[in-house]
This record gives structure tokens, sequence and C-alpha cells, in this order.
């Protein structure tokens, strides 16, 4: 969801006059300076605003650019001295002193204009220009690709209402006209001087300021509540619902299923993390599988058409098959020499074992492919497990950890074969398996649905 745009729009809607109501007992806006030409303004105001040249609302002060200009080898990044101010120290509005240069006392006397006072606004002329921050604090000065804007009279222009112009895309709209330079866009003050600034009366200034940041507040505690949910909130809710299917706590078990019979040996106590349902059992992988392999450690030469050559990278997060991705071919012929050539049939389940540990996909259809080294294929026994419940395993917190944990490799984690045959799966009776499966989809197909909805909004 982009809140960017609603934030504009809020601005725009301050600074048109159609954020807070007019009212009848405040007095209309003298006229401060010249006015604005009809053909030089945007659009049209509410009766008792003006327009007004910001040159007659605020002091316009350049850096100093003469012989006295401070060379940055004299410079010094150790906070002794005083501030000197950049366009890449003007960061969300503010001076930040993360890569702040400073002068000594003595330099900052010598410039002859430049200097900052608490509360002036700062702003960019070159590269970023546009680009603002205010001071918080007297002292320093700015270097030559700023300006100083310093209000004049509070009772005329409220500081906080000054903000909101500049963070407008009225400011913005203006600043790209305005505009010249063939290599570099750059503003210079006189152009700055000459913009216009929707000024509405005193009393309403400081209404549309105290909504504005009271809209705006709102807006940040909406943004941090979205992220948490499209991230983090997203991925434990997720993890949540795969921890409880594999638990049996997803879905209730029936009497009329029968209880899974043991297939291979039984593990230990301490082989296993948590007790499983009556029914249930924890089975090795290489017992739920008729067939579990890797695939070839020499890949056969690219030839840009023939064979598909599937590796790690091209089974995604969500548990696709990227064959767009694929940008490796074996000739046909390969398909007869390579001792690894597989056919991936439909309910195949793939699971990546180098790198990128433990991203897996159902398999969709059959389909040729010949397999490296980074990807596993497991041919699961249908007649045990469904293919879908098994990716649903694979991919839950316990088996990533697992697989995780049994990795080996320095420059490359990878997971041996017989590693992996020896995970230990959670094994409800087949018929719960689907309804689980089917409730994790219901699930899933919500949260995404909601984001849709977030993001829509």
């Amino acid at each position: 969801m982009e809140f960017g745009p609603l934030r504009q729009h809020i601005l725009q809607l301050a600074v048109s006059g159609q954020l807070v109501e007019q009212l009848d007992s405040e007095p209309a806006v003298e006229q401060v300076g010249p006015a604005p030409k009809p053909d030089e303004v945007p659009f049209e105001l509410p009766p008792k605003w003006r327009w007004v040249l910001v040159s007659s609302l605020v002091d316009l002060i350049n850096g100093d650019r003469g012989p006295n200009y401070p060379n940055k080898s004299k410079l010094t990044s150790i906070d002794t001295g005083l501030p000197f101010v950049n366009a890449k120290d003007l960061i969300r509005g503010k001076v930040s002193y993360k890569s702040l240069q400073f002068l000594t006392v003595e330099q900052s006397k010598n410039l002859a204009r430049g200097h900052i006072l608490e509360g002036d606004f700062l702003l960019c002329l070159r590269a970023a220009a546009g680009k603002f921050g205010i001071a918080e604090s007297s002292g320093g000065a700015i270097g030559a690709g700023l300006v100083i804007l310093r209000p004049r009279s509070i009772e005329t222009l409220l500081p906080q209402y000054f903000r909101v112009y500049l963070e407008s895309d009225l400011f913005k709209d203006q600043v790209k006209q305005a505009r010249h330079g063939s290599c570099q866009l750059n503003l210079n003050a006189g152009n700055v001087a000459k913009f216009a600034v929707a000024l509405p009366p005193h009393d309403e200034q400081r209404r549309i300021v105290e909504v504005v940041d009271d809209l705006m507040g709102r807006l940040d505690q909406m943004e941090a509540a979205y992220s948490e949910f499209a991230g983090p909130m997203t991925e434990h809710f997720r993890n949540l619902v795969l921890n409880k299917a594999i638990r049996g706590e997803l879905v209730p078990q029936l009497d009329c299923e029968p209880e899974v019979e043991q297939v291979g040996p039984a593990p230990k106590p301490d082989e296993v993390p948590f007790k499983l349902p009556p029914k249930w059992k924890w089975i090795q992988l290489n017992q739920l599988a008729q067939k579990i392999t890797d695939g070839t450690h020499n890949p056969p030469p690219n030839s840009g058409a023939g064979i598909p050559v599937l590796s790690a990278k091209d089974i995604d997060e969500s548990g696709n098959l990227q064959f767009n991705n694929v940008n490796r071919w074996a000739p046909e012929e390969a398909w007869v020499t390579e001792s690894k050539k597989i056919l991936i049939e439909q309910d195949d389940v793939l699971l990546t074992i180098v790198g990128t540990i433990g991203r897996s996909a159902v398999v969709k259809s059959s389909v040729r492919f010949i397999l490296q080294r980074s990807v596993a294929i497991i041919k699961p026994n249908h007649n045990l497990v469904n293919s879908l419940y098994l990716r649903l395993s694979l991919t839950s917190p316990y088996a990533q950890f697992a697989l995780r944990q049994g990795s080996a490799g320095t420059a490359q984690k990878g997971i041996y074969l017989n590693k992996l045959k020896q995970l230990w799966i959670p094994l409800p009776p087949l018929e719960e398996q689907r309804r689980i499966v089917a409730k994790v989809e219901e699930l899933f197909a919500g949260v995404k649905q909601l984001s849709s909805l977030m993001e829509y909004a």
C-alpha cells in the first residue's frame, strides 16, 4: 500500500483551503507585497486567502561563495565546531548529524553570510532541488548549494504552515517548473523568491497545522501497522498456521479415520521435538517416498534450447516453478546420455538443498527436466502421504529448522541426501492430511485477500 499519495492529498487539501472550514469570525488576509498575476497561480483560493510571493514572507539568504568558503580538506567530521550543512545532511525535514561536517569558530566568523539561526528553513537548490530541513538550533552555516528561508513574522506566516507548503505538491510543482540547467537541474534563490504561497488567515493556518499533524500521525500509525501486517505479522501468522497443522491442532481428528501404521523404525523420544495426536506417527522421509534423489553435479553444456536444466533459483518462495526463469538448456541428446535425467511427474515434490535450503514445490504436470545438484526430487508414496501435505510439512518451522541444522559446508551450505532421508515427518491419517491442506489453503487465501484489500485501500 502506498501512503505517499495519501499524504500528498492531505497536504494539497491543506494549501488549497479544503481541509478545514473557513470561519466568518476570522479576518481576511491583507495582501503582503505584490500579488502574482492571475495566470501565475495554479488554482483559485477561498475568498479570505491571498496569493503571496515567498520573497514577501521570508528572507532568502545565500551561503558565502567568496574566498573564505571552506575547503573540504579544512573541515572535520568531529563534532567540536559548528555545523556546515550541505544537501546530504537534509533528511526528512531535519538536519541529520550522521555525516555532518564541522567548521571551526574562526572559519564560521570569516563567512560573510549563510549563518544559521534556530528555526531556519534550509532549502536545497542543486541536485535534490526542493529538499529542505529545519534547523533545530543556531550556529554554523550553509554550503553553497543551499539557501536559508527565514520567516519574517509569525503573525503573518506560521513556520509550521510554511512547512506544510514546502511539503506540498504546490511547492514541488513550482520547483519543477523553475529548475534549469542541462547537466544538473538547479534552482536559485531568485527562482524561489517568485514562488507563490497560498496564505490563509492566521488562525486558520493554526487549525490547518493541527489537522495536518493529527492526520499525519494517524497515517504513521497506519503505515506502521500495515508494515507489521504485510511483513513480520504475515510471516508470523503463516508460521503459526503451519506449526498448528503439523501438530494436529488445525483440524479435528475424526473417530472414523484409521490410525496411521508405523512404517519403518519409530523415533526415540529425543529424536522428535513434540508429541503427536494418538492416530499420528513420526515417519522418516525415505519411508514416505518411492524415490529421493538429487540432480547432476556436472550439468551438461548450455545449448540455449532442448531440455530445461532445473536449479534452486527456479523455485520461488511461494512454491512455484518459475519456468520462465530457467536460463540453462541442455541439448536433446543429453536426455539420452545424462545419468541424472529425471521425468518430473505430477505431484512430485521438489526441494532446494544447496545454497537456499528448504524451498519446495509440488509439480503440477509431468515434464522432462535435468536436475542440478541444488534440487532434490521426492516421489511420494501416495498411499501414505499427500504431496501437498508433504510440502506443507517441509515448509513448517520445524522442518526448516531441521534442514538448516542438518546442512554442512562453508562457502555454500548444503544438505546431504542421507541426512534428508532421515528427516522425521509428523504424519496424520491420509484423509486428515487432505483436510489440513484444505484448511491451510483457506487461511492463506484469506491473508492474501486481506493484503490485497489493504493494498487497494
